[in-house]
């Protein structure tokens, strides 16, 4: 989901990373991308995250705007299921 190496958010439960840039890219297999680009709290480090529709209804419904503080945990897929569980949290900078 993230970059090849491992997103410090799932290191660190409260890691929370800022977000820079919202964006999107058309892709000839899976149509349009949606894409957040944040800033790695620890590094400085931009790192940019292809969006499911589930996170991108999550961000709309919590209104994330570019400068708010982002967490993302992937939690893959239980047993049975077709789809990846996330977990999913905004902190807002400005309410």
């Amino acid at each position: 989901m993230w970059t090849k190496r491992e997103f410090p958010s799932e290191r660190v439960d409260k890691l929370m990373e800022t977000i820079v840039e919202f964006s999107s890219s058309k892709n000839k297999t899976y149509g349009e991308q949606q894409t957040v680009i944040v800033k790695l709290a620890d590094t400085d480090e931009l790192v940019s995250a292809f969006l499911s529709d589930y996170l991108l209804e999550g961000l709309h419904r919590k209104d994330a705007k570019v400068g708010d503080r982002i967490l993302i945990k992937f939690f893959g897929m239980r047993p049975g299921e077709c789809f990846n569980r996330y977990k999913l949290e905004i902190e807002k900078t400005q309410p």
